[in-house]
């Protein structure tokens, strides 16, 4: 997120000290969902009627603008001087309720920072307790199939009997496949899925302007999240973080560097 501070800024910022003064985060009272499990999360109405009476009290007010591929956040002073913050916006959606989606996303990502609150609990580590959960799960996997084979392996020797019958049980039949007809695919017209569905639109309309394909991004955010993770997939909170300009910059860059490194 680009920031602007305009000067001179005297009045302004000892308004918002004020103001932060008599400020909490907000109640998060809405529930989330990421790859790491749930989290919670204050909406976009929550946060405003929150921290209304706090800027009202000391003259200060928000105004949020949407232009076009950014939302423009401004606080404003009674004096007249204001902070003003920018946001991506995604350039192509599929329909009005996304776009819809993505700008209430990016006012409530542009207020929350400007304000000093936090609008939603810290899951930097949902993302190594689900690589330890898969790894556990793949280890119970592979015991209970080496289970299973050993069964098998002493039915076929003769050296497992029925506990009801007392007869010598056998190693259970392969299943016969079911031959069906072959049945050709109509063959309709290609269409491209689109790469970046279901990608939070902010990041999408980033790694778009940066051609990072979905793929890539995935792989490089393996040194911050333990793991090779589909962008949609990404943590709210790291989200958050990369597409902070300072950020993606360096991130673009480490990006170029994997891939020379493969080269």
């Amino acid at each position: 997120m680009e920031d602007k501070i305009t000067m001179p800024i005297d009045k302004i910022a000892e308004a918002l000290a004020k103001a932060q003064s008599k400020m909490t985060n907000p109640p998060k009272t809405k529930q989330g969902q990421c790859r790491g499990g749930k989290y919670l999360y204050a909406d976009l109405a929550d946060v405003l009627d929150h921290v209304r009476m706090p800027l009202t009290e000391n003259g200060l007010s928000i105004i949020q603008m949407v232009e076009p591929g950014r939302l423009i956040t401004r606080l404003v002073h009674s004096s007249g001087q204001y902070f003003e913050s920018v946001y991506p916006l995604p350039t192509v959606v599929s329909d009005a309720q996304a776009m819809g989606s993505a700008i209430t996303y990016a006012r409530r990502y542009s207020l929350c920072p400007m304000l000093g609150i936090a609008g939603e609990t810290d899951d930097d580590a949902a993302g190594a307790r689900d690589a330890e959960a898969e790894k556990k799960e793949a280890e119970e996997d592979q015991k209970r199939a080496e289970g299973r084979r050993r069964m098998e392996e002493a039915k076929a020797a003769g050296r497992i009997k029925s506990a009801h019958t007392g007869e010598v049980l056998k190693p259970e039949a392969a299943p016969v496949p079911e031959v069906k007809p072959e049945v050709k695919p109509e063959v309709k017209a290609e269409v491209k899925a689109n790469p970046m569905a279901g990608i939070n639109p902010a990041l999408a309309a980033l790694m778009t302007a940066a051609k990072i394909a979905p793929d890539v991004l995935g792989e490089y955010a393996k040194r911050h999240v333990g793991k090779v993770m589909a962008p949609k997939d990404f943590p709210a909170s790291y989200i958050e973080s990369i597409v902070r300009p300072d950020n993606w910059a360096k991130l673009v860059v480490g990006v170029e560097k994997m891939k020379g490194e493969k080269k």
